[in-house]
């Protein structure tokens, strides 16, 4: 083995031997708003974090009746790396219902380049409080999570059209690939060796 390659190999393993370390993190963020805010003869609402949208007919707003409910959660500040898989991720909604049960409502999750539509309120009684628990891996699968927070980790949910969500708490854990800085002293010894190949060279041209 010629002193290049020899140099070339161990500088090759120094910066592979240190790329990346794995951690677990926790992700938390919460959305609110009232949960009886004022009915309105208007197209769209802002209850705090929740954007309400009238739809399918009906004139009036916040009656938890034909309607869309988006909001957006952020988890962007709280991990650097790479999302290798999910341990849990859950979802804590409140939210209530109107006139009409949402058996069949849907709930959709997006990064704003990829989404999934679920179906999971069941029969669930008019005019009636909600805090239900919906767990993200179960209904949504690992791999999708994984690749909505490696793409865009704003997630935004969006239910419709006869629950009205007004409080949701977030709370994923998750294994991420950090990657980590040459030391300091590797970085010595590569610069060194830099040093005796280019005297080297000298010495033989």
């Amino acid at each position: 083995m010629t002193f290049r390659t020899a140099f070339l190999a161990l500088v090759s393993a120094l910066l592979l031997g240190t790329s990346a370390s794995a951690a677990t993190v926790s992700l938390y963020t919460t959305s609110t708003g009232a949960s009886n805010p004022p009915l309105l003869n208007q197209s769209t609402y802002i209850n705090g974090d929740f954007l309400v949208q009238r739809c399918c007919g009906d004139a009036t707003i916040n009656n938890a009746t034909e309607e869309y409910v988006r909001w957006s959660m952020d988890v962007s500040s709280q991990f650097t790396g790479t999302v290798t898989s999910i341990n849990s991720a859950t979802l804590q909604l409140q939210f209530r219902t109107g006139g009409d049960t949402p058996w069949d409502d849907e709930f959709s999750l997006s990064n704003g380049m990829i989404n999934q539509i679920r179906t999971p309120f069941g029969f669930t009684n008019t005019f009636t409080n909600y805090n239900r628990s919906l767990n993200l891996v179960s209904l949504f699968g690992e791999a999708f999570l994984v690749d909505l927070l490696n793409g865009n980790p704003v997630l935004t949910f969006r239910t419709s059209n006869d629950s009205y969500s007004y409080g949701a708490q977030l709370s994923i854990s998750a294994e991420v690939a950090a990657p980590v800085p040459l030391p300091a002293s590797a970085l010595l010894l590569v610069f060194g060796l830099f040093g005796l190949f280019v005297l080297r060279r000298r010495g033989t041209a």
